[in-house]
Formats: structure tokens, C-alpha cells, sequence
């Protein structure tokens, strides 16, 4: 190397060298023969601090508007470019993280995640807000640049500010109409519901006042005949309620305010009155016909239903003045029911489809009717499918439903079951329950047929029974979910199932085409749709009881359960080992399609001593994995 050119490449390296102790970036060299030339690249400094953050009360409910004079990249020079800005914000205050405004902005919980581009450096941009927040709580909120070398401000202040809070009451009913129900104890009422907003959005609660004299604004908090209920639906669509336990032949006065979720109440709604029926047998509808069941002939193309005569009213008197039954089918389970036939009381209670069914599926119900034209609830539904299923469905959704295969619905009639009665499963809302994340609930419960009488821990000899639970969907999202679009149901809904203790995630398939989400069971009892992320791949949901388990008869932990998730459709075993590694048991199916269950037996079907064993859950297939776990057999 030349003597000139080598004294060229040794100040280059220098320079390069000097450059990067001061921070100057991106040393470029051209160089020809006998020369050295050099670009280079200089980031003057980080952006300038945004010290004059203001905040205010936004325009919606739960926003913060924000506004500051824009930085620029080097200082108060240049634009900053692509989206410059970090959001940080807290519920305490500077004194509260450390006193310095440097401290909180290290200390600061929360990161706004948004996406704004900033202004000409130097102009006041009141064009940005938070929201989302809890009304009624102070925010305390900072703002640093960053430019496009990575360059943070240095300072910040911090500004504060309550979100915008909800001052806005539902609007006051005032097309409220009562008219008698179907029954002497019983009104019906009818009005459009309010908003949580005058008229817009979904309030969150009604406050139902009832009283035997006039309700006025000036009397209503002291009637003390009161029921409350969530509003399920949208201002301007219409709502009921059905009054129930009133006296039989009294006039009595109704009124309802409406509350949303802060909450700022109603003004009372009109006043309107109606007169429950007196108590007399020709006002009391028979009680629904139990004990259905379908025949299909061995060609399948003739359908028969059986059921059991009725002998009471719904209000337990005895039925003397029943006239017969109605029968209806339907071509789809939740479609409309036609009136068929009339079998008159006296005349044998097995009916005959007279058409050729030529292997389709109908469904059929009862409705027993009396002399003064009164109509029972209906039974139960038979279909002629293949597995001849007992359907129960909710009046009111007929979509939601339990479908119970003859392989397993013997116990529902009275030759067959401990309890002398033929039972009906009633399938009923809990509209008390449905708020939050909670889409639809419901209690399918078992009754006698005659009696009425509750039947506790009633479940079937195997996991068969279809449980279907429906779900509305409005506007491209699902109903009372609006961050759950339609078409992603089955990634986010999921069904719940409560044992007594706690609510058991069961999952569950999901048919986003109609509105469905069903499982396979052998328990009744209550079941809810409810928002929850859906797992991708093979995994533990649930384990009752968690860890103690005592098999002794008594109806209480007798019994160790483990619910999966199974996306994949892998093939799912279990088995138990004690602490040697010996092999005690195979678990078998448990309640549901997705579980396991070990009663606390060896492979002999003898009482496995007390102590401490291992479950090993062993999925093949698509993945494979495999589960350890301890459990503890007392005795």
C-alpha cells in the first residue's frame, strides 16, 4: 500500500471509529485510486418531550380525549414519521410510583396500543382519545416520541383525567299492556323495551312493581310486590313477563322502571291493570301428557305414539272435564307443529301417523285439551328417526333442547324407573343469569308426571342425550356478545355445565350455519353458552374433585372425572397406577362424549385401598401427548 494511501485508510478507520463514540450513524467510503471520500448519515437526537399533555372527559361514555403539541424527529425538526407515539397509562399517580415523572413512566401498569401519526411538529393535535375506561376512576396518562432510529424522548408530564361517565337513564315505558294468563294465578305483560340510552342500546335490568291498589312515581319504592329481571333485548324491540303466584280472581296494578348498568333508573312506565281468572276447573288448563313414545314399524314406514292418560289440572286439582288430546307434527324439531288429529278421552292413547313415512323423520307432540277448550303445555316431543329420541325443548326456544335416544330413555317411563311416576324433563330459562360473558342459560330439570314433584340427580345410563343449546346472532355478531362475530362462534363460545360447586367448561360443537351449540350427556341439570376461547389442541378443562375423592355410595365425591378438550379427535385413554407403577385401572367414559371417570375400583372391580395414585392420560392420533397427575382415594 502506498504511503498516501495508507495514511487515507488509517484516518478513515479513525473517523469511523470518532463516529461512533459520538453517535453518528451510517459511514459511507468512495474511494478511487489516491483518494478517500466519505457520506455520513447524522441523527441529531432523540425527539423533543411532549411536557403540555392535556386530558379532559371524552365524548363517549368511557373515553379520555387527549391533546399536545407534536414533536418533532430531531427536537422540535422534522416530522416524525410511521407511528411515533408510546401511550402510558395508570390508575395512581406520580406520587404513588415514585415521585418523578421519569419513575411513573417506568412504573406505568398499562400500554395504549394504538396506531396515530403524528402532525407537523410544533402544531396542536387535539385529535386523539382513550377509550374503554371504567367511568368514575382517574387516569393518569403520558405520551413519549420515538423517531425512526430508535430515539425515545427523554421526559414527559403527566396528565389525568376521570373517562366520561354515563349520566343518560333508559327511557320510561309507555306502552306497558297486562292481560290474564293462562291460568288463575297468572298476568301477562307486554311493552317495548327501552335503551340503555333513551332508547338506544340494551338496558341492564327491569324492576316489575305489583300491587292489588293504583302504583304511582310518587308510591313506587315502597310496593313491596316486586320481580327483577335482566333485559335481554335491543330498545324498541319487544319484551314480556309472565306473572306468576297471584291471587285468583283479583285486580291487580302493574308498573316497571328500567335500569342500565350504572345505574341511572327509568322514570316509572304507564300504569296498566288486569284481572287474574277465578278458580274454577274450567279455568285451569290440564296438566301436559308424560310417558310418550314412538313405535316405528320394522319397515319404517309406519310411526305410532303412546302416552299416558292425564288426570290432574296444572294447579294439582283433578282433572274431571278432559275432552281428549290434540296431536301435532312438525317436518323440522323446531318448525311449526300442525294439528293432525283428536283422540278423545275414553279412546286408547296409542295413535297411528295414517301416511306412509317412508323413512323420513317427523315430530310429534300432545297437548291434552278439556271441555272448556283449555290446552295443557305440550309433552314431550317423539321423533321417528332411527333412535326414536324423546325430545324436551323450552316453550319459548324450541331450538334449545334435549334429545334423548331410546338406548337410554327407558328410565322416563314408570314400569321402568324407582320412581312409580313417568318423568318429564322441563327445559327452563335463567334469564337471571345471563349477563356478563353469558350468552343463553337454561335448567333442564326432571319432574314426576303426575305430581309435578322435582326429581334431584336424575341422569341417564350413558353419555347419549343430545343437549342443544341456541344462541342469536344480530348485525354479523352473536347476541349479547358484540366482540364475537358470527362466523367465529365455534372459536369463541363454548358450553358450561355447573356441578353444584362450580361451572365445568365442557366445550362442546358448535354449528355457526344454525345457531347451535350441543354435547353429548348423561346429565341434566344447568347448562349455559357462554364466551370463552376455544382450545386448538388437546387439553384438560376440568377435574372434579380436584384432588380427594371418597367412593363410598354416600352421593357426594364418589367418583374422579376429567374433562377434556379433543379438537383434534385424537384417541384419548386413561389409566390408573399406584405409586409403584403397577396398572390398578382402565378409566371409563364419564358424563359427557369429552371425559374420563374412575370410580375408585381395581381392573377387578374391587375397592381400591385409600392413598395416593397416578392417572395417566395417553392421546394418540393427529398429536399425541401424554397427561401424569395425582389423585387421592380416602376411605
Amino acid at each position: 500500500m502506498k504511503g498516501r494511501d495508507r495514511q487515507a485508510h488509517i484516518f478513515y478507520i479513525v473517523a469511523i471509529v470518532i463516529l461512533v463514540m459520538i453517535g453518528i450513524s451510517s459511514p459511507v467510503m468512495a474511494a478511487t485510486s489516491g483518494t478517500v471520500g466519505m457520506s455520513v448519515t447524522v441523527d441529531l437526537g432523540p425527539p423533543a418531550s411532549i411536557t403540555d399533555l392535556v386530558a379532559a372527559p371524552g365524548t363517549f361514555v368511557g373515553d379520555i380525549d387527549l391533546a399536545w403539541t407534536t414533536p418533532g424527529d430531531d427536537g422540535w425538526n422534522g416530522p416524525l414519521t410511521g407511528y411515533p407515539y408510546t401511550v402510558k397509562y395508570d390508575t395512581r399517580s406520580v406520587a404513588e410510583l415514585g415521585g418523578t415523572t421519569t419513575s411513573w413512566w417506568e412504573q406505568a401498569a398499562y400500554t395504549y396500543t394504538q396506531g396515530w401519526v403524528a402532525l407537523a411538529p410544533g402544531v396542536w393535535d387535539d385529535t386523539h382519545w382513550l377509550a374503554g375506561l371504567t367511568p368514575g376512576t382517574t387516569y393518569y396518562i403520558a405520551i413519549r416520541a420515538k423517531d425512526d432510529a430508535g430515539n425515545e424522548a427523554l421526559n414527559n408530564n403527566v396528565a389525568s383525567a376521570m373517562p366520561r361517565e354515563d349520566v343518560t337513564s333508559p327511557a320510561a315505558i309507555t306502552d306497558l299492556v297486562a292481560t290474564p294468563g293462562a291460568g288463575y294465578d297468572r298476568i301477562n305483560l307486554s311493552w317495548t323495551a327501552p335503551g340503555d340510552d333513551g332508547w338506544l342500546g340494551m338496558a341492564t335490568k327491569y324492576i316489575i312493581k305489583y300491587a292489588t291498589y293504583n302504583i304511582t312515581a310518587d308510591n313506587f319504592d315502597s310496593v313491596t310486590g316486586v320481580k327483577e329481571r335482566n333485559v335481554t333485548v335491543s330498545g324498541g324491540n319487544p319484551d314480556s313477563e309472565t306473572m306468576t303466584g297471584l291471587a285468583s280472581d283479583t285486580l291487580y296494578y302493574f308498573a316497571i322502571k328500567t335500569e342500565d348498568e350504572v345505574p341511572n333508573i327509568s322514570d316509572i312506565s304507564n300504569v296498566a291493570s288486569a284481572k287474574t281468572s277465578s278458580l274454577i276447573p274450567d279455568a285451569v288448563s290440564p296438566r301436559q301428557p308424560a310417558g310418550i313414545r314412538g313405535i316405528l314399524s320394522a319397515d319404517g314406514n309406519k310411526m305410532s305414539i303412546s302416552w299416558s292418560g292425564v288426570s290432574k289440572n296444572e294447579d294439582g286439582t283433578a282433572c274431571n272435564d278432559l275432552a281428549g288430546y290434540n296431536i301435532y307434527r312438525a317436518s323440522v324439531v323446531d318448525g311449526e307443529y300442525t294439528l293432525v288429529d283428536f283422540v278423545a278421552e275414553g279412546e286408547s292413547l296409542v295413535w297411528t301417523d295414517p301416511e306412509n313415512i317412508n323413512g323420513q323423520t317427523f315430530y310429534y307432540l300432545v297437548r291434552a285439551k278439556d271441555t272448556a277448550g283449555n290446552l295443557s303445555r305440550i309433552s314431550m316431543i317423539a321423533d321417528s328417526s332411527k333412535d326414536l329420541n324423546i325430545i324436551a325443548v323450552n316453550d319459548e326456544e324450541i331450538s334449545t333442547r334435549i334429545a334423548i335416544p331410546k338406548e337410554i330413555n327407558q328410565n322416563l317411563y314408570k314400569e321402568n324407573n324407582s320412581y312409580s311416576e313417568d318423568i318429564i324433563i322441563e327445559v327452563l330459562r335463567n334469564r337471571e343469569e345471563e349477563n356478563g360473558r353469558v350468552i343463553k342459560s337454561y335448567s333442564f330439570i326432571a319432574t314426576k308426571g303426575q305430581s309435578g314433584k322435582e326429581i334431584k340427580d336424575f341422569v341417564f345410563a350413558k353419555p347419549l342425550a343430545q343437549v342443544v343449546l341456541a344462541y342469536e346472532v344480530e348485525n354479523g355478531y352473536v347476541k349479547r356478545a358484540s366482540s364475537v362475530p358470527a362466523d367465529r362462534a365455534s372459536e369463541q363460545l363454548a358450553l358450561f355445565w355447573f356441578n353444584g360447586l362450580e361451572w365445568i367448561k365442557l366445550g362442546g360443537e358448535v354449528d355457526e350455519s344454525l345457531h347451535l351449540i350441543s354435547i353429548k350427556s348423561k346429565r341434566i341439570g344447568k347448562y349455559m353458552i357462554k364466551e370463552s376461547l376455544r382450545a386448538t389442541s388437546f387439553v384438560i378443562e376440568g377435574i372434579q374433585p380436584d384432588k380427594i375423592f371418597t367412593p363410598n355410595g354416600d352421593g357426594w365425591n364418589d367418583y374422579f372425572e376429567i374433562q377434556y378438550a379433543n379438537p383434534k379427535d385424537g384417541s384419548v385413554k386413561g389409566r390408573i397406577y399406584d405409586l409403584r407403577g403397577a396398572l390398578v385401572a382402565e378409566m371409563g367414559k364419564g358424563a359427557t362424549e369429552n371425559s374420563l371417570r374412575w370410580e375408585g375400583k381395581d381392573i377387578n372391580g374391587n375397592p381400591a385401598p385409600g392413598g395416593v395414585y397416578i392417572y395417566q392420560i395417553q392421546v394418540t392420533g393427529p398429536e399425541k401427548k401424554v397427561i401424569n397427575g395425582t389423585v387421592v382415594v380416602a376411605r
